[in-house]
């Protein structure tokens, strides 16, 4: 079996060398050209024009014009496959992508509210215990009772 000395980097952040992350890596940077897509999304070239073409996709572009996919454009693309291998237009895919995005933000609105909610909560509880203490300080101070 022959190998190669190129290095095989699954998708994901997680996967990718400690060196390309020290290096300013991020998952938006275009570093795949189309032809190493076809080989890690198993979707041709014409596909992935076409996606481009129908605004599901837009990869940057060389000063030559060498379209460069980003890692969060390769799993778009997989997704833009799985989508279209059940039978989905461009156009219905493009309508779920925007469902899965807005979904995705406000779910995230969601985690945020919580959170606030916690805290607030946490607060509450902390304001009710002081409010506690400075009644049953109150009611020793009015019946001229020591504070011990």
């Amino acid at each position: 079996m022959p190998t190669s000395d190129a290095p095989s980097w699954p998708s994901g952040r997680a996967a990718r060398p400690a060196a390309a992350r020290a290096a300013g890596w991020h998952p938006e940077q275009g570093v795949y050209v189309i032809s190493v897509v076809t080989q890690l999304t198993g979707v041709e070239a014409h596909k992935l024009r076409a996606y481009e073409r129908a605004g599901l996709i837009r990869p940057q572009r060389s000063a030559g014009g060498i379209r460069h996919y980003s890692d969060t454009e390769v799993q778009l693309v997989r997704r833009i496959a799985e989508l279209t291998s059940q039978g989905i237009t461009l156009a219905g895919v493009r309508r779920i992508l925007e469902l899965e995005a807005r979904s995705a933000e406000l779910q995230a609105r969601v985690t945020k509210l919580e959170a606030r909610v916690t805290k607030l909560e946490a607060r509450n509880v902390a304001l009710a215990t002081e409010n506690a203490q400075l009644r049953a300080e109150n009611a020793r101070l009015r019946t001229g009772l020591p504070p011990w």
